[in-house]
């Protein structure tokens, strides 16, 4: 039996997604950063513990930022505040794997983050917020 061919064109779009999309819905938050960095994705998680839904699994195993909407309101300044610092302290220690603009995506993707920011909104205001922290 042989093998069906895929066009170009299709094989291209599914290369060209997978280098914008490189994690799947498994993907663990932990797995973006290197190593050395773990300690900062524990910080960043209990900051943001305050906010989070109840049932969230420990920083080793969380695989979505699910925040309370009613626990975020008025304060969701403070959740993009906590993730440019984190983002400053792992950038510091150039402790991404991927490009940053992957991490953007990750946390604007709805199967990991019910934030209902888009990925250049979080950037410009992650952004504005590292303007303020120096």
């Amino acid at each position: 039996m042989r093998k069906k061919r895929i066009a170009r064109q299709v094989q291209k779009a599914r290369e060209h997604h997978k280098k914008m999309f490189p994690y799947k819905e498994c993907t663990k938050l932990i797995d973006l950063v290197k190593s050395n960095c773990h300690g900062d994705v524990r910080r960043l998680v209990d900051n943001l513990r305050p906010y989070l839904l109840d049932g969230e699994g420990g920083y080793l195993f969380l695989t979505r930022l699910y925040f309370d909407e009613e626990k975020i309101q008025g304060v969701r300044k403070n959740v993009i505040k906590a993730i440019a610092e984190f983002l400053i302290e792992v950038k510091k220690k150039n402790g991404i794997i991927k490009r940053q603009s992957t991490f953007f995506r990750y946390l604007s993707d709805p199967i990991h983050c019910n934030l209902g920011i888009s990925e250049k909104s979080l950037k410009a205001l992650i952004a504005k917020e590292k303007e303020n922290v120096f």
